[in-house]
């Protein structure tokens, strides 16, 4: 069995490395989740959303959406994590190449965030003030900086964008009647339950999730196997865009 971020995953059935198998529990997945060919199904979600410092920044005046993130007032004041290409291959294949570059385009020269190296970090960096406003943290880290009174809210985009963890049956494997009976589970709802006991967010809907915010109300996009293309064309755009070396 292969379980992976998406990337990942769609690098694997490029390279042959995957069987086909279309567990019976995929079917209680959503349109995007699941690959009608049964080379994957995504298990997870990890939400990459808006993040902002309560203590800095009213709810009123918290942005509402990506494009809110271009106003003046937030120069200087808005965190980016450092390896994010994914969201902006991500953006493109949502919202066109055109309104996605633009975005990214007048982010980097307009706002000059601070760049920073790890989500969980971004995350902390905000907590603390450093930055007051961030594209690029981890809904379920923010949950858990939360429950510990930390002064940090997080957007509910349209959709929202998430970097899916996905599993898939290895081709040629020694056992591949154990690992697809594993697969079953994984996607089934005791395994999915699992998932989201720990505070991650499960991607079969109905299932339980702690807390229940990162669930509702959040409309996931599920990336297909053409924004593995994306992402190679644009990675060295993303790190001159920002300045990273």
């Amino acid at each position: 069995m292969l379980e992976g971020a998406d990337l990942q995953i769609f690098q694997a059935v490029e390279e042959g490395l995957v069987a086909p198998y279309v567990s019976p529990e995929a079917a209680a997945y959503p349109e995007g989740a699941s690959d009608p060919n049964g080379m994957w199904t995504v298990s997870r979600v990890n939400a990459v959303v808006i993040a902002y410092n309560t203590e800095h920044v009213k709810p009123e005046e918290a942005p509402k959406g990506y494009e809110d993130l271009l106003d003046p007032k937030w120069q200087g004041k808005v965190g980016v994590e450092q390896h994010d290409v994914a969201l902006m291959a991500l953006m493109i294949e949502a919202w066109g190449e055109e309104e996605a570059m633009a975005f990214w385009t007048k982010l980097a020269e307009n706002q000059k965030p601070g760049i920073v190296k790890g989500h969980t970090e971004l995350a902390e960096l905000t907590m603390a003030g450093e930055y007051e406003v961030t594209p690029t943290v981890y809904s379920h880290r923010v949950e858990k900086l939360k429950k510990k009174e930390a002064p940090l809210e997080w957007v509910r985009t349209d959709p929202v964008f998430s970097f899916n963890h996905m599993v898939s049956l290895a081709k040629d494997g020694p056992h591949p009647n154990a690992a697809k009976l594993f697969i079953d589970w994984f996607l089934s709802e005791e395994g999915q339950t699992v998932i989201g006991e720990i505070g991650r967010i499960p991607s079969r809907p109905g299932v339980g999730v702690d807390p229940p915010a990162l669930t509702e109300g959040v409309n996931f996009y599920y990336a297909g196997e053409e924004v593995l293309d994306i992402y190679n064309e644009i990675a060295e755009t993303w790190y001159e865009m920002f300045g990273i070396k």
